[in-house]
């Protein structure tokens, strides 16, 4: 059986709070659907569908990951969209954090030959804060622009976390959105 799957940081509690409460005063523009604070978290790898067989093996490859790494801090520096913030199909705030490039490349020499059909684009680490829904509503472009422009104008006023454990995740999609579950967990904890 496959399940979907993906490896990420998530937030401890106040993180995640203080996220939501800053989500939910966000002037999203009509046809994006914010994420829930449930769901907020810093994708390190995709895996897609993936054999269930190869979870213990998979987690045993994070645990050794987890072990080289001390805990990171992160700091929430700007927002962005995918393809672009013109029109774009995802919003979301960027990281930046010491060695948070050098976690997610360690996580990928590790995982992606167990799991070849990973996701192997460029790591741009970001929170994503909202995603186009299945019926956007269909706004003038001049509106759309407008509540894009009062977006980027928005102060980030998030204050840097720390992100101390590394998860293997599997993503449900259903009719309301995806359902995170946290398969295994690995805390950072560099070994003197």
């Amino acid at each position: 059986m496959k399940k979907r799957l993906f490896i990420a940081l998530n937030f401890d509690a106040p993180t995640r709070l203080a996220l939501a409460r800053w989500l939910y005063q966000l002037p999203i523009p009509p046809g994006l659907i914010k994420t829930k604070a449930d769901n907020l978290h810093l994708t390190l790898l995709f895996l897609g569908d993936t054999d269930e067989e190869l979870i213990p093996q998979l987690s045993a490859e994070l645990e050794r990951v987890a072990q080289r790494f001390s805990p990171l801090i992160v700091s929430f520096d700007r927002l962005g969209g995918f393809p672009n913030l013109r029109e774009p199909h995802t919003l979301w705030v960027g990281m930046a954090g010491a060695n948070l490039s050098e976690l997610q490349q360690e996580v990928a020499t590790r995982i992606i030959p167990l799991a070849p059909e990973a996701d192997c684009k460029p790591f741009r680490p970001h929170l994503t804060i909202a995603r186009l829904g299945n019926h956007p509503d269909q706004l003038p472009q001049g509106v759309a622009s407008a509540r894009l422009g009062e977006l980027t104008q928005t102060s980030l006023n998030l204050p840097p976390t720390q992100l101390n454990r590394l998860d293997l995740m599997e993503s449900t999609l259903q009719p309301g959105g995806s359902v995170y579950r946290a398969i295994s967990s690995h805390r950072l904890e560099k070994s003197a």
